[in-house]
Formats: C-alpha cells, structure tokens, sequence
C-alpha cells in the first residue's frame, strides 16, 4: 500500500509539473492564446491575447467569445461553432487563416489564427493560438501594390544582381520589348538589352557606370526587330558597407519624341548647308511622311489666277501631283487654317486624284500673303491622333523657317547684286556676269560688246520735277531698256542715270543696231508727274577683244565712247574706235535730227 501510494504520489507530482509546465509555455508564448468552453464561454487568456486585443483578462474570462470577434461577425459567430460541434465538420479546425482583431481601443488588427477541437469528458472545447500578423499584412500589401504598380507602369523595370545577372522584369518588358521573364532571368543585362540593338557596341561604353547610377538615350530593337529610342536610368543600390547589391533599370519610350527631333536636326542641317529650299521642303515631307505612313503631305505654292505649283510631296501618287498642279489657286480659299471631313468644295477632282471619297485634308497657311500652303492628307475614317497634330504643327514650323529663311535670302541676294529702285542688276552682279560672259567669249574667240548708256539732261528734270520725278523716269527707262534687249543679253544700272548693256555673241554690226534701237524706245515720250517728256540718251560702244580683254577696260572706252557720242550730238550713239558701220548710221542720225528739231519740253 505505501509503495502504491508513493507511486501514486509520483504520478500525479509528474502531472502537476507538466500542467503547470504547459500552462507557463502557455503565458509565456508570444502568440496570444485563448480557450472556451462548452458554453462558448472564455476560459483561457493569455498575456499575449491582452497584449493583442487590448482587454486585461479579469475583463474577458467567463465572458461568450463573440466579444472578441468584429462587430460585424458577432451574430452568427456562436452558431459557427455549435454547427461544428453537432456536425463536426471542421471548416476551419485544423487550419490558419487571416482574421480581423478589433481591439478594445478600436483599432483593427490582423492575426494569423489557428483553432483546435478539443473533447474532453463528453464536452467539446476549442482553443485558438492567433499571431499578430498586421506588419506583414501591411508589408504584403505594399509589395501587392508596388508590384500592380510596376506590372501596370508603361515603362519596363528590370533589376539585376552585383553580377549584372537580371533578377526581375515586369511586364511592361513584354510590352515594350515583346520579352518574356522565364527567357532573360539571369542573363547579363546590357548584353540581353542590346542584343538586337542597331548599336550593340553601347554595352562597353555603358557598363561602368551601371552600379553609380545612369541616365542615358539609347537606340534599342524588340523582340520583333522594331527600332525603338528609350531612355534609359539606373540607380544602385548598395549596403551599409558601400557594396553594390542589386541594380534597377527603367525603359521609357521615347521614339517619337526622338523621331521629331531627328526630323528636326535633318531640316536644320540641310538649311545650314544652303540647300535650296524645294530640296529642304522635299526632305521635310519624305521624313514626316516615314514617321506617319498614313499621313501624305504636299507643301504648294499659289498666284492669285494661276496654277498651282507643287514646291515637295510625299505619300502621293504622280497622278495626285498632276492633279494638283492643274488647280487654280483661287479653289483653295483664303481661310487661315481649314479642316474638312471631305475634299473643301470645288478642291480637287476626285476622279482626277485616285482618291476614295470621304479623304480628309489639312490646309495650313505657310506664309502671311497666304503663297505657300501646307496639305495633309488623311485616309477616310481615319481619325487625326495627337501625334499627327504634333507632326503637322512641326512641319509647319519648319516649312515656314524654311521659306522664311529662303526668303531672307532672297532679299540679302537682291540687296546685294541688284539696285533697289530699279530691281536691275548692280555694279556687283554686273561684274560676274561680266566675268562669266568674257571666258566664253574667249573660249569661243567670239566677240562681246559693252554698251555705255547715259541720260541726257537727267539733272534737268531732278532739278524742275524733283527727285521722285528723277527716279519714276529711271524706272521707265530700265523697263524700256529690258524689254528691248535679248533674254541672254545683261542690262545693269552703274549708278545715277548710267546704265550698262553687255551683249554676248555681238559683232559691231549687231551692237549698231542693238543701239539704235534702245535709242528709239528711250526716246517714246511720256508722261511724268504731270509733265509730257521725250527722252533721250547717248550710248557709247566698246567690243571684246578690239577695245580691251576685261570689264574695265571694256568700260573705260566705252564711256569715252560714250560722252564723245554726247558731244557730236546727244541722243545717238558712237563707237571707241572708228567702224566703217558707224558712218552710215551717223549719216542716218544727222539726217533725222535736222528734220526733227527738239522740243521745248525735252530733257535734250
């Protein structure tokens, strides 16, 4: 009996401190603990469970459960557990699952939850072990959202290791790229990036400079072989220690904003080599028309009553060209700038065109006087995208620097080789020509004859009308002269009433005629500032090579010739030498003039 009850004693000391055992693993876990009995009732409640709910635990024991689960579960929460209790179908028993914590203070919690069925003496009892999962909760749900963000982002994120060796891609590689993750995770990098790159060499030159941060323009191709321009930056990141951990690399596309700005360097190039202007415009339409292949355009000139003039095009077929140039600028309009959802009424001959009906066009006014215009052609039904805007509003605004720039030009050449009263060419322009005319003449041992041409009495008529008077009567008198001489020959204004004929191919013969002539249009009367006048001049005559083999030599005799000719008799003309041609119209000359005595009212 003693032994018995000293066996039984051991027993149940062993018992004793495995309960009290369990019971402080029990209080001391970091996992709050909590137990009910058959009656829903809290038995059990843990330090971590009031660390967790908030509750001390005289609060919470011998009180229903449901006082520990969210208001909104606390209805059906005691008919859970006794359908599991009559049933014993066990939904959640034996399993961990996320609920929500309300602590006393309000504040909503997370807890990983883990319930036990317990049978003991006929009764059913549960115990609950539940982990405060809400940092990890919160953790994940950033990574949830940060990881939506980078799969939904349109750029294409890929990170990579100290060895340059990928580790992660988002999505947006297979948009941007057409790559798939399983085909690139662990490849190096730059080597994948720009395998099919138009210029692979860029990984050399790019690669230092990965782990201390990059910000760079590059060329790539994706996986279709399709050029793309992206911009491209990568930080580093390093640990505490200064090491290089992990790399992350952005690709943003920027193809088109990189297409306008080549389209622009291309037409600013070409105008910084003095390209002609048709040249410059041809190139701007051809490299517009490459970025937008459904987008045609033509840049044309217009003259109030005439044709068309087709200056550049681009995306039209010749029989579109034709049919521009046989329109009358007046079909265009005036307005500013147009857009129609069909041909603009009395436009274009659809037939004539080739084109389907319904082709939208785009008129926009390249210059203030309305002259030059820029077209753009839509197919039927297509809508005009803020690209094609944006490229339109380029070419326009380099089509007009081109035209403005052309312009400028112009009116430097002109200030530069041609009087401004007369629009004849000066003494400038008057010397290359000169000097191009002479080394035919002496290529082709031709002859050339310089024709020396002054006014006489022009400063009678500065001096009595005024010097506006003066130069509507030099006017005249250019435009007399011009419309006398042969499209090859050159007539320029030396200065004041002086102006200087050169005639290419000209024998002496040739060159008596050519003056008599000018003489006879100078001398038709007309009218200035109210005044009836008949004009005259005096000519003299030099030839190459008789009376010198340069212009000034040419110029010299000429104008000895010249004021000779004005002393025997104003209003006739003279050779620097001697011709036996010259006496027949000095005869000729003397015999108009005694019939024709002079007028009161004349310059003579």
């Amino acid at each position: 009996m003693a032994d018995g009850r000293k066996h039984w004693h051991r027993e149940s000391g062993s018992e004793d401190i495995h309960r009290q055992m369990l019971e402080q693993g029990i209080e001391q876990s970091v996992d709050a603990v909590v137990a009910i009995d058959a009656h829903n009732r809290i038995s059990h409640f843990n330090a971590a469970a009031e660390r967790l709910w908030g509750y001390p635990r005289e609060q919470v024991l011998g009180h229903n459960v449901s006082m520990l689960v969210p208001l909104e579960l606390r209805e059906q929460h005691d008919g859970y557990i006794q359908a599991n209790r009559e049933t014993g179908l066990n939904r959640i028993v034996g399993t961990s699952r996320e609920v929500p914590v309300t602590r006393q203070d309000g504040e909503r919690r997370w807890a990983l939850m883990s319930i036990s069925r317990i049978e003991v003496a006929g009764q059913v009892l549960y115990s609950a072990v539940l982990r405060d999962v809400t940092e990890q909760r919160q953790m994940r749900e950033e990574w949830r959202l940060l990881s939506l963000a980078t799969h939904e982002t349109g750029n294409a994120v890929i990170i990579f290791d100290e060895r340059q060796c990928i580790r992660y891609l988002n999505q947006g590689c297979t948009r941007l790229l057409g790559w798939q993750a399983d085909d690139h995770l662990g490849e190096d990098f730059l080597d994948s990036l720009l395998a099919a790159s138009p210029q692979p060499d860029q990984a050399e030159s790019l690669r230092p400079s990965l782990e201390h941060g990059l910000q760079q323009d590059i060329l790539l191709s994706d996986s279709r072989g399709r050029p793309l321009w992206c911009a491209l930056v990568v930080n580093g990141l390093h640990d505490p220690q200064g090491n290089f951990q992990h790399g992350v690399a952005v690709l943003t596309e920027i193809t088109q904003a990189k297409m306008y700005e080549v389209l622009q360097l291309k037409v600013m190039d070409a105008l910084l080599q003095e390209a002609e202007p048709e040249q410059t415009l041809e190139l701007l339409c051809h490299e517009a028309h490459h970025l937008a292949p459904d987008l045609a355009l033509a840049v044309v000139r217009r003259e109030p009553g005439m044709h068309l003039e087709l200056l550049a095009s681009a995306g039209l077929a010749p029989r579109q060209q034709q049919a521009l140039t046989r329109l009358n600028s007046e079909t265009l309009g005036t307005s500013h700038t147009r857009q129609t959802q069909a041909w603009p009424q009395g436009l274009l001959d659809l037939a004539s065109l080739a084109v389907p009906a319904g082709t939208q066009v785009r008129q926009i006014d390249l210059h203030r006087e309305c002259h030059e215009l820029l077209l753009g052609f839509l197919p039927p039904l297509a809508q005009e995208s803020p690209f094609h805007t944006h490229l339109l509003g380029l070419c326009t605004h380099l089509a007009r620097l081109t035209l403005e720039r052309a312009q400028a030009q112009s009116h430097i050449r002109q200030l530069a080789f041609y009087d401004p009263l007369t629009e004849l060419p000066n003494r400038t322009q008057l010397n290359l020509r000169a000097s191009t005319l002479l080394t035919g003449a002496r290529n082709s041992s031709k002859t050339l004859a310089v024709l020396f041409i002054d006014l006489d009495h022009f400063k009678q008529v500065n001096d009595a009308l005024g010097h506006a008077a003066g130069d509507d009567l030099l006017c005249a008198v250019a435009q007399r002269l011009r419309a006398s001489l042969r499209e090859t020959d050159t007539l320029a204004r030396l200065s004041g009433d002086e102006f200087i004929a050169l005639l290419d191919q000209t024998s002496d013969q040739q060159a008596a005629d050519t003056a008599e002539r000018l003489l006879e249009a100078i001398g038709q009367p007309l009218t200035i500032s109210g005044q009836s006048l008949s004009p005259s001049a005096s000519i003299g005559i030099s030839l190459y090579p008789d009376d010198g083999d340069d212009l000034p030599s040419l110029l010299r005799h000429a104008d000895q010739a010249m004021y000779q000719a004005k002393k025997t008799q104003r209003g006739s003309f003279g050779f620097s030498q001697p011709r036996p041609v010259y006496a027949a119209y000095a005869d000729c000359s003397a015999h108009v003039q005694a019939k024709s005595p002079e007028r009161e009212d004349s310059p003579r």
